[in-house]
């Protein structure tokens, strides 16, 4: 079945001829649409851009779909443009093609020949004049699993190792921790403007996210979580989630702010069935280079380089994600 969103051109989309299980109608923002059709199966969406609030500002409509189809697949959809000069012209079409658009329509024939016959990059290629290596960031959340395991210092740590070879923010939403760091990199957000935060441009490599009072898995598709293996901790965290280990399990878990030795916590994580992914000792946020910092980024695939540390060489390739 198949989700039509439609204003302009509701009453012709009604009566195009497939089936339809979703319907909105209406203006309406990327957030919205988004929210509508996140979890909701359907085969193919066909977009009127005249339901986008704003569309009439081309910089805005470009914005806003691109923020719709980081979310929804756009090998599943197709756009429905006005026949105009402002819309039918190189600057949108590469704009759409350079954000993996291919599928667009100026009529309702045309609409009904890429439900059918849906076009691929090669016979669009020659308008993508806009693609970047880096279309959009690396986003990766950080999350307490026993209380103040230190997700807010470990990003700021994290955050000043990246800075020096890549483009990063950081993220908090619905807190306000951030404003003690005073660093413009650092942003304090409510939840209803996080999505608007991650997907405006330009995009940095790297996003972290604190993942503490708020969770977005459409958007944060890799989260790091937190445990301080202490006694009280530990067993206050299962008290307050009895299937925590089954939550746990596949997951990156790092043992954090822990002094315990080597052999006792191989005895913690035998006896609890975890696998940490990484194990940080307490550590002084202060230091120009935190070597055990730099590990755990390694293990997240960013590079390594000759004296083991991440340096700043505008000479060197970035964005090497591996």
């Amino acid at each position: 079945m198949n989700v039509v969103i439609s204003n302009k051109y509701r009453n012709e989309l009604r009566n195009i001829g497939i089936d339809i299980s979703g319907v909105l109608e209406g203006e309406y923002s990327s957030e919205q649409i988004v929210n509508a059709f996140n979890n909701y199966y359907y085969e193919k969406v066909i977009l009127d851009i005249t339901a986008i609030k704003g569309y009439n500002n081309v910089s805005n409509l470009i914005t806003e779909l691109k923020k719709i189809f980081y979310i929804l697949d756009p090998n599943r959809s197709i756009v429905l443009l006005e026949n105009t000069p402002e819309f039918n012209n190189n600057i949108i079409i590469s704009n759409l093609v350079s954000s993996k658009i291919y599928n667009y329509a100026f009529s309702l024939p045309e609409v009904i020949e890429l439900f059918n016959n849906p076009r691929d990059y090669g016979e669009v290629n020659s308008y993508d004049t806009l693609s970047t290596t880096n279309d959009v960031s690396r986003i990766i959340g950080i999350k307490n699993i026993t209380s103040n395991a230190g997700t807010t210092t470990l990003m700021y740590m994290m955050m000043n190792e990246l800075s020096k070879k890549y483009t990063v923010k950081c993220i908090e939403v619905n807190q306000d921790d951030f404003k003690y760091f005073k660093n413009e990199n650092m942003k304090s957000v409510n939840a209803e403007s996080f999505m608007n935060e991650i997907l405006t441009e330009p995009y940095p490599d790297v996003i972290l996210v604190d993942q503490n009072n708020y969770d977005n898995e459409l958007l944060i598709k890799e989260t790091l979580y937190l445990l301080e293996p202490s006694i009280l901790k530990f067993n206050k965290a299962i008290d307050k989630n009895p299937n925590l280990f089954a939550d746990l399990k596949d997951k990156k878990i790092i043992y954090n702010r822990t002094q315990m030795p080597l052999p006792k916590l191989q005895e913690f994580s035998q006896a609890n069935n975890l696998t940490p992914f990484d194990i940080i000792r307490n550590i002084n946020e202060r230091d120009k280079i935190n070597p055990q910092v730099i590990n755990l980024l390694t293990k997240l695939g960013f590079n390594k380089t000759n004296n083991g540390n991440i340096i700043n060489d505008d000479t060197e390739k970035k964005k090497s994600f591996f």
